[in-house]
């Protein structure tokens, strides 16, 4: 990606991001966000349909990087390595999490943790529809604790959630 529209891409999702830490993202204009990223309104309409583009393209700039780097030896340390990104960028999870809307950061969040579980997931004694209903299951529940964690606060730390997690997945054992 060209430099210049690498920069320009970050001050506008710096400025949408510092916008939503203020008022609701239904209230949020795209003259705002121009004015506060230093960019005309045209730059914005050129990368992007609409200020939902803007949050889409915002979401997915945040998640992508969620399970880069995690394709780690264990789902525990997967797990962890999650759970570690998203505290060390609370703040910016937290704020998508805010908005009264909340169903495009989850819906963004349950498609990277299905991607990343299909490629960690393979269980070739489990027929095909089996498998995709099991790491939905697994999914969801993630995101939901993932959602939990952040509404409350971050209470307990990554390596907890972890622990927390895999103590429920062997409760109910899940094959």
């Amino acid at each position: 990606m060209d430099r210049r529209i690498e920069k320009t891409q970050i001050a506008i999702f710096t400025a949408l991001i510092s916008l939503m830490k203020e008022k609701r993202f239904e209230k949020i204009t795209i003259n705002e966000i121009a004015n506060l990223a230093n960019v005309n309104r045209g730059t914005i309409y050129f990368h992007y349909l609409d200020k939902y583009d803007i949050l889409d393209k915002c979401i997915d700039s945040y998640l992508k990087n969620i399970f880069v780097g995690c394709s780690s030896d264990t789902p525990e340390n997967l797990m962890y390595n999650t759970f570690n990104y998203i505290y060390e960028n609370k703040t910016i999870f937290s704020i998508f999490l805010s908005d009264r809307d909340t169903s495009f950061f989850r819906k963004h969040l349950l498609k990277e943790t299905l991607d990343s579980m299909n490629k960690q997931v393979h269980n070739s004694k489990v027929d095909k529809t089996k498998q995709e209903f099991r790491n939905y299951f697994l999914a969801s529940a993630f995101v939901g604790m993932i959602e939990w964690w952040i509404n409350n606060s971050m209470i307990l730390t990554p390596k907890e959630m972890v622990d927390n997690f895999t103590s429920i997945y062997d409760d109910i054992k899940i094959d």
